[in-house]
């Protein structure tokens, strides 16, 4: 498995929710391990900030990840608390779209769309329009589900460990 397929399948499982009793049985903590997995062997390649914001994200799920916690949550701080998540989606996408040309405008359009979304609940908790958290919650999942199809098209364009350089981009 390729680094961009690790981090790809990681942020599948932080995507996916299936609760039991309360509990997610798919784990953000794993998705994010994972992710880190995929990112810690081109740290070189990504830059330092995107393996720091991963660590960061892995992190702060860790602490969300008991149900009581997140049931105490005030949407405000629960919005806080995603700040890594989106800064990691952000700082990954501006990555890729300097390393490649082919695709940079479809990551930079990632990267646009995620945080006009991860800024918007600022607005929607600020002036109480709660009522464009639904849509708002449609567009960061799909945006990232893009995301994930982008990484599985370009994970042998991004060398890792024991891989050739890459492939002629198109």
């Amino acid at each position: 498995m390729t680094p961009m397929q690790r981090v790809a399948m990681g942020l599948v499982l932080v995507l996916l929710d299936a609760s039991f009793n309360g509990w997610d049985l798919l784990a953000d903590p794993l998705g994010w391990a994972l992710v880190l997995a995929g990112v810690l062997p081109v740290t070189e390649l990504l830059g330092g900030r995107v393996a720091l914001t991963a660590v960061l994200a892995f992190v702060t799920s860790l602490v969300v990840y008991p149900p009581a916690v997140v049931e105490a949550l005030d949407p405000a701080v629960a919005w806080a608390l995603s700040l890594p998540h989106l800064a990691f989606v952000v700082l990954l996408c501006l990555a890729l779209a300097e390393r490649l040309a082919d695709f940079a405008r479809r990551f930079r359009v990632v990267a646009v769309v995620m945080v006009v979304v991860g800024l918007a609940p600022v607005l929607v908790l600020g002036a109480d329009l709660l009522v464009l958290a639904g849509a708002l919650a449609f567009v960061a999942v799909v945006t990232q589900c893009y995301l994930v199809y982008l990484l599985f098209r370009v994970h042998r364009l991004v060398p890792g460990p024991g891989m050739a350089e890459p492939a002629v981009e198109g």
